[in-house]
């Protein structure tokens, strides 16, 4: 199973950054840069699964 995951992150400031990730069995096999929004780093995860796995990620799951 593919899964995405985005994280949040709150920087010092009070300012959001969203990080993605993706996992494969429980290993991290990719890891993007931070985006504004949450809906950019999916689009950013999704594109990463389909250059790279050549599918869509099973899930996605935000933390």
């Amino acid at each position: 199973m593919i899964e995405l995951m985005i994280d949040q992150w709150t920087h010092p400031d009070g300012s959001l950054r969203y990080l993605w990730s993706v996992w494969r069995s429980g290993k991290r096999i990719g890891l993007g840069d931070s985006t504004p929004t949450s809906e950019a780093a999916e689009t950013a995860g999704r594109l990463w699964c389909q250059k790279n796995l050549a599918q869509p990620p099973d899930r996605v799951t935000r933390l």
